[in-house]
């Protein structure tokens, strides 16, 4: 079982069908080229630099390191510090904590 970032952080797991939902996602591309911006962000009791990304932009094999923010029109997915997230060929995106 993967660490939980907090006693209280619940686990989600969603599953859904969209027939043929086509989203364009960039076929190459560096992360970077999705970055939009910085905020700040308190995990725990510090506050961190995280950068923001747009969904939309970012590449299939693209990982991002937390903390992070990646925006979409339907939600914002919160990276953790300590956490990575990846772009599969089907454009869903993959979380999971870094070895400590």
């Amino acid at each position: 079982a993967w660490p939980r970032p907090c006693p209280n952080c619940p686990t989600i797991a969603a599953r859904g069908s969209f027939g043929d939902l086509q989203v364009p996602l960039p076929a190459v591309g560096a992360p970077s080229d999705a970055r939009s911006g910085s905020v700040r962000m308190m995990f725990g009791n510090r506050w961190h630099d995280a950068s923001t990304y747009d969904r939309w932009k970012l590449a299939v094999g693209a990982e991002i390191k937390g903390p992070a923010r990646i925006d979409q029109p339907d939600t914002t997915t919160i990276l953790p510090p300590h956490w990575r997230a990846s772009v599969d060929k089907f454009g869903n995106l993959t979380l999971w904590p870094e070895a400590r």
